[in-house]
């Protein structure tokens, strides 16, 4: 339990659940993660990223990605998304609503940035990519290598942007949505290098 001293007020912060041996890969683990953010914008003029991670090669479109045909992203239904009239899909309170990152930091690593004009017009770099990889993991768990126990959207919506436990990851505290991220990126380590 860490204690803040402030005058003659006590106040106690929140407990953290890692071990000292594991704090060390966790950090390096979101270190890498942020590392290739920073490469995605290259990657993705170069290749359709979310079928590079489904195919675990280089894939080229000459139009639209066939992987995100028929998936509506106002609600994550298998229709298109014009005339959709069901209830949006949630995005968590502290996550982007436009890319889904994490507005706060984890472990103190920060992947995104915190001033108001970027939250209003967000351009994040994964922006284009993570909103469709989540919506294509919801329907084919097996594009990457990670567990996830969701049978309907509302259960996927929470555990998305949850805190993974101890058995997930390894780490906890770290967002659900990041371990995804991290899963597609350790599939295409090739194109990132």
């Amino acid at each position: 339990m860490v204690s803040v001293v402030d005058g003659s007020l006590l106040h106690e912060t929140l407990e953290i659940r890692a071990p000292c041996d594991n704090f060390k890969v966790l950090r390096n683990r979101l270190d890498k993660i942020v590392i290739n953010l920073g490469k995605v914008a290259r990657v993705s003029a170069a290749c359709c990223m979310l079928c590079s991670v489904t195919r675990k090669a280089r894939v080229h479109h000459a139009a639209g990605c066939p992987s995100v045909f028929n998936i509506c992203f106002k609600c994550l239904g298998r229709h298109p998304g014009s005339g959709c009239n069901e209830k949006y899909f949630n995005v968590a309170k502290r996550f982007c609503f436009k890319c889904w990152m994490p507005l706060f930091d984890v472990w103190g690593v920060s992947f995104h940035s915190k001033i108001k004009e970027d939250l209003v017009t967000c351009k994040h770099d994964v922006r284009d990519f993570l909103k469709p990889l989540s919506a294509c993991f919801f329907y084919r768990r097996d594009i990457v290598q990670l567990a996830c126990p969701c049978s309907d959207r509302l259960q996927f919506q929470s555990w998305l942007f949850a805190h993974s436990g101890e058995a997930a990851s390894g780490s906890g505290q770290v967002p659900n949505i990041l371990l995804l991220l991290e899963a597609a990126f350790a599939q295409i380590t090739d194109l990132l290098d």
